[in-house]
């Protein structure tokens, strides 16, 4: 049994309202050097778990080209002023479309 799975079924109850697997901005660069093995196979496990569990969506921000410098404290931290703002109200509205 993978470490996901048990977590999932310790968690069954709250996977029976929408559950989010959300992805959220790194700065650009952070993107471009991230190793693209490990990002298919967070790619991969976010699918295997959609795909079984039809309540279970994604939301990917990770390479989102809306975000810039100005968005972010260092290189994966969103800045709490401005970009933890702009990134709350994309998601806000992205589940409310999602339901």
């Amino acid at each position: 049994t993978k470490v996901w799975e048990r977590t999932m079924l310790v968690n069954t109850p709250i996977l029976e309202a929408y559950l989010y697997l959300v992805m959220p901005p790194v700065h650009p660069t952070y993107y471009q050097l991230m190793n693209q093995k490990q990002l298919v196979l967070i790619h991969n496990a976010i699918t295997e778990v959609t795909n079984k569990w039809e309540n279970v969506h994604s939301l990917e921000y990770f390479g989102d080209t809306r975000f810039n410098d100005e968005d972010f404290y260092d290189g994966n931290h969103l800045s709490s002023d401005i970009g933890a703002i702009k990134f709350t109200k994309i998601l806000k509205d992205d589940i409310l479309t999602d339901l």
